[in-house]
């Protein structure tokens, strides 16, 4: 795929100001990205570039040290996507995530869960799940993971939102 997309030379947008409204300071090309030549920076507030953050309201960013507590032992049937900061596809899929996510904030538990803080991690929590790539996202049920999905088909907020309703109906 870099080489389709290097040879219509489209770039993409990515920077690292804290204003949204301003200029992005880096332009780096989709081929760089899908390839991973480059790696996206996220800036202390969180904003990538280009309408990406890595989180926001709805969305709590998950460790090793708070997982079980927020998303096994959750009140809420709960949701977690597995990404990374440096997969292109994971900083596209994170907005449809969030949006639907805020949609069912009442009746499900969304969390995300960034794989590369496990090179530093004793406990690792991606193999207990088979987290073989990302985007993934993982349904969890009392404690109990029910359903995965590999999220690197291009998944539209429609398609989320009916999973995220057929979950509730299996979790009720």
């Amino acid at each position: 795929m870099g080489g389709f997309i290097k040879a219509l030379g489209l770039s993409f947008l990515l920077g690292v100001s804290c204003n949204p409204s301003e200029a992005p300071e880096q332009t780096h090309s989709l081929a760089d990205i899908s390839s991973h030549q480059c790696r996206i920076g996220q800036h202390e507030c969180g904003y990538l570039g280009y309408g990406f953050s890595i989180a926001t309201p709805s969305l709590e960013e998950l460790t090793p040290e708070n997982f079980d507590e927020k998303v096994l032992k959750s009140a809420l049937p709960a949701t977690v996507e597995f990404y990374s900061p440096s997969c292109a596809p994971c900083m596209l899929m994170k907005p449809k995530y969030a949006k639907v996510c805020n949609e069912f904030k009442e009746r499900i538990y969304c969390g995300v869960y960034d794989v590369d803080q496990e090179e530093e991690c004793e406990s690792p929590i991606p193999p207990r799940y088979e987290v073989g790539g990302v985007p993934a996202l993982r349904f969890f049920c009392k404690g109990n993971e029910v359903k995965s999905m590999r999220m690197d088909r291009g998944w539209t907020e429609e398609i989320l939102r009916y999973e995220f309703k057929q979950f509730l109906k299996r979790c009720n």
